[in-house]
This record gives C-alpha cells, sequence and structure tokens, in this order.
C-alpha cells in the first residue's frame, strides 16, 4: 500500500505535533502517535484512567479550542489513508460495491469519489 508523501505530513493524534526524525510516529488506520503521548497512555492505565467524559469536565474553553485544532488536523491525514485504503483494495480487485460498503455509501458514490485513484 503506498504510504503518505513523508512523515512530516503526518501529526500525533493526542497531541497534535508534527512527526519527523525528532519525533517519530507510530500508528495504524491513518491514526497516529508519538512516542512521548504513548509513554504517557501507557502510564494512564497503569495508574488507572479517568472516565472520558469527567475528564472534559476539567478543560478550560482554550484547552477544548486547541483540541478542536489537533482533531482538525488529523482530517487531512486520514483522508490520505483512506484514499490509500481504497487504491489498495482496487489494485487487489475489491469491488466498488464493497468499498461503498465499507464507507457507508452507495457503489456509484464510491466510485465517483474515488475513481482517479484507479492504476495508482
Amino acid at each position: 500500500m503506498r504510504g503518505p508523501n513523508g512523515i512530516s505530513e503526518m501529526h500525533c493524534g493526542f497531541c497534535g505535533l508534527p512527526g519527523g526524525d525528532d519525533r517519530p510516529l507510530l500508528g495504524g488506520l491513518g491514526v497516529m502517535i508519538c512516542g512521548d503521548c504513548a509513554r504517557q497512555a501507557a502510564r494512564s492505565f497503569e495508574e488507572g484512567t479517568e472516565v472520558a467524559a469527567a475528564a472534559f469536565e476539567s478543560f478550560t474553553e482554550e484547552e477544548l479550542v486547541e483540541m478542536l485544532r489537533g482533531v482538525t488536523r488529523q482530517r487531512p491525514q486520514l483522508e490520505r489513508f483512506q484514499a490509500d485504503l481504497v487504491a489498495y483494495m482496487r489494485s487487489r480487485g475489491t469491488s466498488w460495491g464493497s468499498i461503498g460498503d465499507g464507507l457507508g455509501v452507495a457503489r456509484q458514490s464510491a466510485w465517483e469519489r474515488f475513481r482517479h485513484l484507479e492504476g495508482r
């Protein structure tokens, strides 16, 4: 499967910082995590995690705005991964109907959106 153009285009899905030689990223299904966030997550699991809804209550408006910015930065990364996955599936002979099922749209809609990927 073709990967993104470069790691500098990908961001950690937790802190939102870009990947690079000094911040390697690990991930799957289009979502990435940097080493710092992975270590923090591991500590949280060891110490016991807060319920997500309760954690949100403690955030300030500014923190929530920054979180929204981070989520928004993830969209292009996820869209690239989605396109790469569709191109890979088509290269394996997956039908547009099956791809549409995976996307939650009709076969025709899937074809219209991703037909430019044929032969990529």
